[in-house]
């Protein structure tokens, strides 16, 4: 959206003196008709409006910038080096005039106004319109794609982004008006988009440097694809949903690169729109016919583990699911980053028979799986499947899963296993989980020790034991200060526990291998642990 709008009678009248302007051209429709191609493909930026005026760049054959003078159209100028309306301040008008009204409308009216001059314009989405078919959509999409690599010739990062950013949103621009066929149409211009991604990020796969930038925008086009699932289709547009599932298949199968990306976008649209057990039994023949296909297949880059998948889930949202952890079983390593999203529907819908079934059969690939991530993606994925197994067991009361899976993730569910042990008073395992963990007394929540001195203050003298080596490790007043603060805790315990004994040959032995340490023997002899 433009940042500074122009009153719309200054556009109109200046589209009045556009259009007298154009009257005296011979070729004023394949003007029209570039300029209206320039606008729709994005390639106007950084517009600035000031005073009557309006400039920008312009990518074509290369940057232009037009200067456009609202006020007297005529004298305007760019430097393309066009001494009269050119394609680049036609195209700046158009982007204008956006902001108040439709600018197909506009040019509807100059058609009308030319009385018989020339060959009636064509507007640009008029073979979109004239029938609402997917095939039509893609005749289209291809035209557009095809203008669009003409124009964009720049470095791999401009036409990444350009094509994320500024080719779908001209291919969105010419959406059906009727709300089904404008989101069905949408949904398809961005599998279009992502499919030519694909294709394009292939080209670039043995380039590390541009890894990231595709991600990315493949996150973004992915994204862009899945808002347009939130709407419920009539059975009217039945039959187009149907035709879509070809396209959706095309773009799991459109390269080798972005694998997750492709994967969730399928899921995410059979989980949804096409979730119809005629359409899927229809899919999974065709997807076992290209299973065995790619199977026969005598190079490397076959696509075996996007079909496999693909039959999972199909099988998953038939409720097959022993078909479905046949087939992910196969696969190595193991996709727990695509069934845990199947659990995690499961549990919310309560079924927790159906996802014990599923909880066992990931159990062992969890801590493998955790292992070959990076750091980031440990810690949410661990969180994802501690929450997941954590649900099954408040629901269900069976809690061995959940520790095992607490024990399996350490340290990612040190917080969460703490908790644990804490809550089921397993409070032997709590001081060793910590003691694990070389956690110091002062950083623990003093009400938990409180608990468990009442309970059996025997078992909190390691943790106390330990972090008074710690403090004297750190060799500095303060450290040796709070290691006589544990150590007279320690002697209370001893006392409480009637091991003085103990206490008396434990306090002997530190003292004395302690003994270079004059600034800690003092403050023993502060603390009244030893004799002055």
């Amino acid at each position: 959206m433009l940042e500074t709008y122009f009153p719309k009678y200054v556009l109109v009248q200046a589209a009045e003196q556009i259009k007298s302007e154009l009257d005296t051209y011979e070729n004023s429709q394949t003007l029209i008709k570039k300029a209206l191609l320039l606008y729709r493909m994005g390639t106007i930026s950084k517009v600035k409006v000031e005073n009557g005026m309006a400039a920008s760049f312009v990518f074509d054959d290369r940057k232009h910038i037009p200067t456009l003078n609202l006020e007297i159209i005529p004298s305007s100028h760019c430097t393309c080096g066009i001494d009269r309306l050119c394609p680049h301040l036609l195209a700046l008008f158009f982007y204008l005039y956006s902001s108040v009204d439709q600018v197909s409308q506009l040019i509807n009216e100059w058609k009308m106004k030319r009385s018989g001059k020339g060959l009636p314009l064509k507007k640009a989405g008029e073979l979109l319109h004239h029938r609402h078919s997917i095939s039509g959509w893609m005749t289209f999409f291809e035209q557009k794609y095809e203008t669009f690599q003409q124009i964009n010739k720049r470095d791999p990062y401009e036409y990444i982004h350009q094509l994320c950013y500024q080719f779908l949103p001209s291919l969105r621009r010419e959406a059906p008006i009727q709300l089904e066929l404008k989101h069905l149409y949408s949904l398809h211009a961005g599998l279009f988009t992502f499919r030519k991604l694909v294709e394009y990020g292939e080209q670039l796969q043995h380039l590390s440097r541009y890894h990231t930038f595709l991600q990315s925008n493949a996150s973004h086009l992915a994204s862009a694809i899945e808002d347009e699932l939130s709407l419920s289709f009539s059975a009217a547009l039945e039959p187009l949903l149907e035709e879509s599932s070809e396209h959706v298949r095309r773009m799991l199968l459109s390269g080798h690169i972005l694998q997750h990306e492709r994967v969730n976008i399928y899921r995410s649209i059979w989980s949804t729109i096409l979730n119809n057990q005629k359409w899927i039994a229809t899919e999974r023949d065709i997807l076992l016919e290209q299973l065995q296909l790619e199977r026969e297949r005598h190079d490397k880059k076959n696509f075996l583990v996007e079909c496999q998948l693909a039959l999972a889930h199909l099988a998953f949202l038939q409720q097959e699911d022993k078909e479905a952890m046949s087939r992910l079983n196969g696969i190595q390593p193991y996709p727990l980053s695509y069934t845990i999203g199947w659990m995690e529907h499961i549990a919310r819908r309560q079924q927790w028979e159906r996802l014990k079934q599923w909880l066992d059969d990931s159990l062992p690939q969890v801590e493998s799986y955790i292992d070959a991530m990076n750091h980031y993606e440990s810690h949410y994925m661990a969180y994802r499947i501690i929450q997941l197994f954590g649900s099954y067991a408040d629901a269900t009361n069976e809690y061995d899963k959940y520790e095992r899976v607490l024990d399996a993730l350490f340290p990612y569910s040190a917080a969460e296993y703490s908790r644990f042990l804490f809550e089921r008073g397993e409070y032997r395992k709590w001081v060793d989980l910590h003691l694990f963990m070389e956690i110091d007394v002062e950083e623990l929540d003093w009400s938990l020790l409180k608990v468990i001195e009442t309970h059996d203050r025997s078992l909190l003298l390691p943790l106390y034991h330990r972090s008074v080596i710690k403090m004297l490790q750190l060799k500095n007043r303060q450290s040796y200060k709070t290691a006589v603060k544990y150590l007279k805790k320690l002697r209370t315990y001893y006392r409480h526990l009637k091991q003085e004994d103990e206490w008396q040959t434990f306090i002997t032995r530190l003292v004395e291998e302690y003994k270079r340490y004059r600034a800690f023997q003092e403050e023993l002899k502060k603390g009244k642990l030893i004799n002055g």
